[in-house]
């Protein structure tokens, strides 16, 4: 497992761990409008995209990891980034068409379905024509969730609302709670000690599980094509039990 750390903006873990998705973003970079790393943590991908030779802005909830993230960079480094205080969907500090890609690592999902569509709508806006918005999120096919009927759950509500994104769970701690007490006496102790990080670390929060199909046909709707999409496994999740589906991941290309 990859190393990782409570978030500097206390709203879940950063991973010392770059992307498959990578290379979709920094080839985004032109030489004109910059690159933007939204939910940027630690500063993973800020490092990743500056020895590129982008120019890249990182965005997060609050500024308590920048100072680090600051210290860490060279001169020339430095003359080339930007950090931003934002919040998806509301609050993103960006001209109409500034940046030329997006990256979102494991960030939309702690979005509700009203808060989806609108941050997927602010990207847009602030892409470039032709820009990319490349993203990971956790999928509805998580093996966490075998066995506890949610999967059934969102089938039946995507099933009665195509449009609506279906799989928000309103306190992830109690579903890794109901998970624990189902697990063979083999996995307890580690599941019992993941447990007990999730609440030292008080982030009984909302988790939305998307659906791969529904993400593209909202994406679709909105004026994105898409380059590239597929679920694959997440051994990086601090949880005890991973499955082949476990996070989606989607390159999507603002239309011209």
């Amino acid at each position: 497992m990859a190393e990782f750390s409570l978030a500097p903006s206390g709203v879940g873990y950063a991973f010392a761990l770059e992307t498959p998705l990578l290379t979709y973003w920094t080839d985004c970079w032109q030489g004109k409008g910059p690159l933007l790393d939204i939910g940027c943590g630690d500063g993973t991908h800020i490092h990743a995209g500056l020895k590129s030779g982008a120019d890249i802005i990182g965005l997060d909830l609050s500024d308590s990891g920048f100072e680090a993230i600051h210290r860490s960079l060279d001169v020339d480094q430095k003359a080339r980034f930007q950090s931003r205080v934002g919040r998806l969907p509301d609050n993103i500090p960006f001209h109409d068409e500034s940046v030329a890609g997006a990256l979102c690592s494991l960030v939309l999902h702690f979005l509700d379905h009203a808060e989806t569509i609108a941050a997927i709508w602010e990207v847009h806006r602030i892409l470039e024509p032709g820009g990319r918005f490349v993203f990971t999120c956790v999928s509805d096919q998580m093996a966490i969730l075998d066995g506890l009927g949610l999967q059934q759950q969102f089938e039946d509500e995507r099933k009665s609302s195509p449009l609506f994104l279906s799989g928000m769970v309103p306190d992830f701690v109690e579903l890794l709670e109901k998970q624990y007490r189902r697990c063979p006496a083999s996995q307890q102790d580690e599941a019992l000690a993941t447990l007990e990080r999730y609440r030292r670390d008080k982030l009984s929060i909302p988790l939305h599980f998307f659906n791969l199909n529904q993400l593209i046909m909202v994406l679709l709707r909105l004026g994105f094509s898409i380059e590239y999409s597929c679920m694959a496994p997440a051994d990086h999740y601090p949880i005890w039990k991973h499955g082949p589906e476990d996070e989606i991941r989607i390159v999507a290309r603002k239309n011209s």
